[in-house]
């Protein structure tokens, strides 16, 4: 591939694509909690934005693996951006310790992309379960059979899977009134207006490739 296509092409995937930096602080916004509920609380991917970053979108998927504390809608609160693959000590609620319990969660909320709906609630209560096994108040699944799946499936992708999962931690964690922990992939949802303009992005840049070598051939 030219080197200027290549460049191209990483300019715009950059621009694109939101990565949430590793190791800094960060303001996380939680801008709504989906709209699928169970047991009496949401459950599924969240949304978020991350107004250090990219305050304008787009949103990002947070995943709630922390059933002791809470956020609400529109709640914007400072936290730690730690790989799951890192150290975890001193920036994670779990540690180290925790790191196979994160992997089991992690590999849960790849499930939601592909079970029904109804199946969410059993999803995300086996998830609290895994991390905070037992907590007052914290919902059961109907069957141990997310539990299951997880016991026998988080480790497959390897360290190429879990590379891609940020743990978003609140920098205040030892306090009881501080916002959840949750895991991320740190991919942006992007919305219908962004794709058409990435889309005509790539159509312009395309035509412009084609005319410059009209130019190269012609002299």
């Amino acid at each position: 591939m030219p080197r200027l296509v290549r460049r191209t092409l990483a300019a715009a995937a950059l621009a694109f694509t939101l990565a949430l930096p590793a190791g800094a602080q960060q303001v996380i916004h939680l801008q709504d909690a989906g709209n699928v509920a169970a047991f009496g609380y949401y459950v599924g991917p969240y949304h978020g934005l991350n107004l250090t970053v990219a305050p304008g979108g787009p949103l990002f998927n947070l995943f709630c693996v922390d059933f002791l504390h809470e956020v609400w809608i529109g709640q914007n609160w400072m936290a730690y951006i730690t790989p799951l693959a890192w150290n975890l000590n001193g920036r994670t609620r779990g540690g180290n310790a925790g790191l196979t319990q994160y992997r089991k969660a992690a590999w849960l909320t790849t499930q939601f992309a592909s079970a029904p709906a109804s199946a969410w609630g059993n999803i995300h209560a086996t998830i609290w379960q895994i991390m905070t096994p037992g907590a007052p108040g914290e919902p059961n699944p109907s069957s141990s059979y997310w539990m299951t799946q997880a016991n026998a499936h988080y480790m497959d992708g390897g360290a190429a899977f879990y590379n891609r999962f940020r743990l978003v931690t609140p920098t205040n964690m030892g306090q009881s009134t501080s916002a959840q922990e949750f895991l991320t992939t740190a991919t942006p949802t992007p919305e219908p207006p962004e794709l058409i303009l990435f889309g005509s992005g790539l159509a312009g840049m395309a035509l412009l490739l084609a005319r410059r070598r009209r130019r190269l051939v012609n002299g």
